[in-house]
Parts: C-alpha cells; sequence; structure tokens
C-alpha cells in the first residue's frame, strides 16, 4: 500500500509539473499581432474571346456553332435576325 501512494503522489506531481511548464511556455509565446496599413487593387476586364473551334461530340452532344456565332454578334455590338 506504500508504494501505490508513493507512485500516485509522483504522477499528481509530474502532472503539475507538466501542466505548469505548458501554461509558462503558452504565455512567453502568447502576442498579439497588429497590422495597420491600406491597399488598393486595381483590374482590367478587357477580356477578349477568340479563336474559337469546334470539339468533337460526345454521345448525345452537339456542336452550338450557332450559338457561339450568335455570343460573337452580340459581343461585337451586332444585333441577331
Amino acid at each position: 500500500m506504500h508504494r501505490s501512494k508513493k507512485k500516485r503522489n509522483i504522477i499528481i506531481f509530474s502532472l503539475i509539473g507538466i501542466l505548469m511548464c505548458m501554461t509558462i511556455v503558452y504565455a512567453a509565446f502568447q502576442t498579439k499581432l497588429e497590422v495597420k496599413g491600406t491597399s488598393k487593387v486595381t483590374s482590367n476586364w478587357d477580356i477578349e474571346i477568340t479563336n474559337v473551334t469546334n470539339g468533337t461530340p460526345v454521345g448525345s452532344a452537339e456542336n452550338a456553332q450557332t450559338l457561339i456565332g450568335q455570343i460573337l454578334q452580340l459581343m461585337n455590338g451586332q444585333t441577331l435576325i
């Protein structure tokens, strides 16, 4: 019975020591990060679609040649008939 008390006390004090070490290390590395500054984002949305070609349809898919032509006409400012 004497051995089990001694073993229990060693375990308890070891756990308390580990816990104290963990709190000290956490406190040492705990810092407040503050970032100040400004930024400016600019972009150029000049996107141009060129060289559109038909692919090889698979299954029940179809090439959308007329749809692509209509989109290109609308992008060039033409009206659809």
